[in-house]
């Protein structure tokens, strides 16, 4: 069974470890497209998890949430992360999302990040027991 839920969220990040002269390297802004998309037995999948799933995304991107309009590269409170592009974002988001469902949900979320505004494609991390499918898929 499956159940998900997109969001949109503004942040902000800079990607130092690009030459100076590229756009990317000073402070910027995205629109990131964020879909939490949980694929499990019935027995887990219940309305619960499908509730718990809406709350954790509404919080993940509401005004003083962990995201919005916030530098992605700073996340992780205090060690910047010179490349907290859209694939970091999506392994982040996941680490965030799971530790906030029950503990067996996580290994089921599949997470997909895309700036579309400069991904062509979504990024994509996925729980260690979701199902395979390519890394990259379009949205």
């Amino acid at each position: 069974m499956s159940l998900s839920h997109q969001v949109v969220v503004a942040a902000y990040h800079s990607l130092p470890i690009l030459p100076t002269w590229h756009p990317c390297n000073k402070h910027h802004g995205h629109d990131f497209r964020i879909t939490l998309e949980l694929t499990a037995p019935v027995g887990l999948v219940t309305d619960d998890a499908g509730n718990q799933l809406r709350v954790v995304a509404a919080e993940l991107v509401r005004p003083g949430g962990p995201l919005h309009m916030e530098e992605l590269g700073y996340l992780d409170g205090g060690e910047f992360h010179p490349r907290a592009d859209s694939q970091w974002l999506a392994a982040w988001v996941h680490r965030w999302v799971a530790a906030r469902l029950p503990e067996a949900l996580g290994a089921h979320l599949v997470i997909q990040v895309q700036a579309p505004a400069v991904d062509r494609m979504p990024m994509v991390h996925r729980g260690t027991a979701a199902p395979e499918q390519p890394d990259v898929q379009p949205v």
